[in-house]
């Protein structure tokens, strides 16, 4: 179940990103001399692109996802945690 809704979310966030690039016509960008509303859609652009790689990383680390019984699998349950907390911090 787990792998199926993150394979359904993955699918979702890319469609919805380029759904949101496509509407937009671009991805917004903005000179040094920004003013402080041109900075927040800048910093919203770069915020959704570090989440968007983010989910984007999660099924490749679930692919490598080492044994239950390996010394591994800790760091792969912290890791996988970290990358999925981040996104959903980022995405908000």
């Amino acid at each position: 179940l787990h792998r199926d809704l993150t394979l359904a979310a993955v699918c979702l966030h890319v469609v919805g990103v380029f759904l949101i690039i496509y509407q937009a016509g671009r991805l917004y960008e903005c000179s040094y001399k920004c003013n402080l509303e041109d900075w927040a859609k800048k910093m919203h652009v770069i915020t959704g692109i570090a989440a968007t790689a983010l989910v984007l990383v999660q099924p490749i680390i679930a692919a490598v996802r080492p044994g239950p019984n390996s010394v591994l699998r800790p760091l792969y349950n912290w890791t996988h945690w970290f990358f999925g907390m981040t996104a959903w911090a980022l995405a908000c």
